[in-house]
């Protein structure tokens, strides 16, 4: 205790030095801290949910595009029905297929994001519900006029004001048709995916009535629960035979499908993927560009300790006869080192403390610094990603502090233990110490170089990007106009929507370019 106590006093005589290096400490780890808790949301957390490593998601491998899971009810209802390596299979809409339907009550009226999902999909993935509860088989296959639904955190929070009050009976009408909300999930929860979430999520059987799309012409994603000790290459097996001898017949029957397709559909079979990090669209386009910037901000950590080391050694020179007379006096070098850790472990846990409530500040803001997301269709998907302060990176934070305090004191720490009482009541200036050259030209060193090696990044980066808004698409874009047209749940039949679109694009063509 009398170590820390001086130490306190000893950092209070020079204020403005000690709020410098904490002051750096904070930006250099408060930094680092968000990225790691934006790297660590995307590639590395597990899905918040019961025995992640339990489930796998049901995919088919193709050249061009990779894993795919984009399957008819039919695959999930044979999976369902003779599987025996799966104690649950799930389904829901794939990515591609984004349903939105005109939400009236309560007002005001708007459109939102629905996804119908098959009956296990909660207690599949062994999701709980935040308030109320989630769905269950019975409710999934129940025939009440009152078809439950379930919220996510983000639009229970935006349109319901986190008003827990609105599982006790409170509903929402979806295409003229009243649903029970039945729950709310966690902010944390997904489903499967770590980018984005539906606003709401109804049981399939409830999907006619708001909508007029045919079952068969919907693609589902599929996942599944493995049974306990039963390895994922067993359960590939039996897929594989169930696909074989099950889907062939099924395509055959389906009309309008190329030959060459179905062939491919057959000979690629399935495959089953890890989901216990869940899917992810920026893992899959942007991981390497986040690892990257994971580097790039230990680096400026670096610089930041480089920076302070060369603080603490101007510190160390301005205090040679304060530390000359505690040798005379009988003080060991030991001694002499213990009170600068302290001190400089002293400035260490100031800029800890900083760094973290700097990542809690901008750990929410750090999802605006995201690219837009599209699903393969170029359709803008909003995000939905959890990017918090939780006790993995408070860990992180923790042992990026140890390891700063172990970079920062690293030069004034060994010249103290170097230090000579004699040199010093000679008025030389310690070649092995405080002001010694050497080490202050090996710090200026390390800064420029790594300096160096940023701003050449940065530079690639920009001319990278410069080049590829330079590319010429072919047409000129200051003179383009998108829109879509989306009639689902409009009631109009499919020869109507082909005749509309057709009329909609005869308009659009007759209109009088101006450039």
């Amino acid at each position: 205790m009398n170590d820390i106590r001086l130490g306190a006093r000893m950092l209070a005589k020079t204020p403005l030095s000690s709020l410098t290096i904490a002051g750096l400490l904070a930006v250099g780890i408060g930094t680092t801290t968000t990225m790691f808790s934006l790297f660590d949301a995307i590639l590395m957390r597990p899905l918040p949910v019961h025995h992640p490593e339990e489930l796998v998601r049901i995919v088919q491998r193709r050249v061009r595009l990779g894993s795919t899971s984009a399957f008819p009810y039919s695959w999930y209802e044979v999976l369902r029905d003779h599987s025996t390596s799966f104690a649950s299979v799930f389904a829901e809409p794939a990515t591609d297929m984004d349903f939105r339907f005109a939400m009236t009550a309560p007002g005001p009226a708007t459109q939102i994001s629905v996804s119908p999902v098959t009956a296990e999909f909660f207690e599949g993935l062994g999701a709980r519900a935040l308030y109320g509860r989630t769905l269950k088989r019975e409710d999934a296959r129940s025939g009440s006029d009152l078809p439950p639904a379930l919220l996510s955190y983000g639009f229970w929070k935006n349109r319901f004001r986190g008003d827990a009050r609105v599982v006790d009976g409170g509903t929402i009408d979806l295409q003229r048709h009243r649903f029970a909300i039945l729950g709310v999930m966690p902010r944390e929860f997904n489903g499967w995916s770590v980018d984005t979430s539906p606003d709401v999520r109804i049981p399939w059987r409830a999907f006619p009535l708001v909508t007029n799309f045919r079952p068969e012409s919907v693609d589902f994603e599929m996942a599944g629960r493995l049974r306990p000790k039963v390895t994922r290459a067993q359960a590939e097996a039996e897929c594989r035979a169930l696909w074989l001898a099950t889907m062939r017949p099924y395509f055959r029957d389906v009309e309008k499908l190329e030959p060459q397709y179905v062939e491919e559909s057959m000979n690629n079979g399935v495959a089953l993927d890890s989901l216990a990090r869940g899917t992810s669209i920026l893992r899959t386009h942007y991981g390497n560009a986040l690892r990257l910037l994971m580097w790039s901000s230990g680096l400026l950590l670096v610089i930041a300790c480089a920076n302070i080391g060369g603080l603490l050694l101007a510190r160390a020179a301005a205090r040679q006869r304060e530390i000359a007379v505690r040798l005379a006096v009988g003080a060991t070098r030991g001694r002499i080192v213990r009170q600068m850790l302290v001190e400089n472990t002293l400035l260490a846990v100031a800029g800890a403390a900083g760094g973290i409530w700097f990542a809690f500040a901008t750990a929410g803001l750090a999802v605006r610094w995201l690219p837009p997301l599209r699903d393969v269709r170029a359709k803008l998907l909003p995000i939905s990603i959890d990017v918090r302060v939780d006790w993995r990176v408070l860990l992180f934070a923790i042992l990026v502090s140890g390891a700063t305090l172990l970079l920062f004191s690293l030069a004034p720490v060994t010249a103290a233990w170097r230090s000579s009482l004699e040199s010093i009541l000679r008025g030389a200036r310690t070649s092995r110490a405080f002001s010694s050259d050497r080490g202050r030209q090996i710090l200026l060193g390390v800064q420029i170089a790594l300096c160096t090696f940023l701003l050449a990044l940065a530079g690639l980066f920009v001319g990278t990007f410069d080049r590829l808004r330079a590319v010429d698409p072919g047409f000129d874009r200051a003179h383009v106009a998108t829109f879509m047209l989306d009639l689902m749940g409009s009631g109009i039949t499919a020869e109507g929507e082909m005749t509309l679109r057709r009329r909609l694009l005869e308009s659009v063509r007759a209109m009088p370019v101006t450039v």
